[in-house]
């Protein structure tokens, strides 16, 4: 298992972890038991219907890292799967990219997410060079919006009607963090 960083949190061992197939069944389950609180605000919850599906966008993934287009880990907590971090939308043109998260409810309320992006940037920001990471979150999912607020991000805009989910459009909070 190829892991990004391990960090301690209370009584926790996190890693942010390359997929593989193995995590397909647990978290899918933990996106079904949370379907209803992630489809309101991340438009994917709704179509991952299956087993099949999660290892299908694993191997998507795994895909996508080989050709350094998206860059994803799954959080475990005590080797247990609990979520997914990426950078997606990266361009190296720019020396930028995308941040996107999430987390199963159980687990949230710990500093988990917190820490797994702050370790991520640590990680993998000077590596891929990057000048400038973006997260952008549904404006009324005060949760995600506080990740980067706590870590120093940049409130730069409100995008009006960016997310569809749900049948409707949501404004989206933006959020930078530059580096030299």
């Amino acid at each position: 298992m190829l892991s990004l960083c391990t960090f301690k949190l209370n009584d926790s061992e996190i890693k942010l972890v390359m997929p593989e197939a193995r995590f397909a069944e647990p978290l899918y389950t933990v996106i079904d038991q949370d379907r209803e609180s992630l489809a309101r605000y991340l438009p994917w919850a709704d179509a991952m219907n299956s087993v099949q599906d999660e290892l299908n966008f694993i191997e998507f993934a795994r895909h996508q890292f080989a050709d350094r287009k998206l860059f994803l880990f799954v959080i475990t907590d005590n080797r247990q799967p609990v979520g997914m971090i990426d950078l997606h939308n990266v361009n190296f043109d720019s020396h930028s990219a995308e941040v996107g998260y999430w987390l199963a409810s159980s687990s949230q309320g710990k500093g988990i997410m917190t820490n797994a992006l702050k370790q991520m940037i640590i990680n993998i920001q000077p590596e891929l060079q990057l000048h400038k990471i973006t997260v952008v979150a549904d404006v009324d999912n005060i949760a995600s919006r506080s990740i980067p607020q706590r870590l120093g991000f940049t409130h730069e805009a409100v995008l009006k009607d960016h997310i569809f989910s749900n049948g409707q459009y949501h404004d989206a909070d933006t959020f930078i963090r530059l580096f030299d």
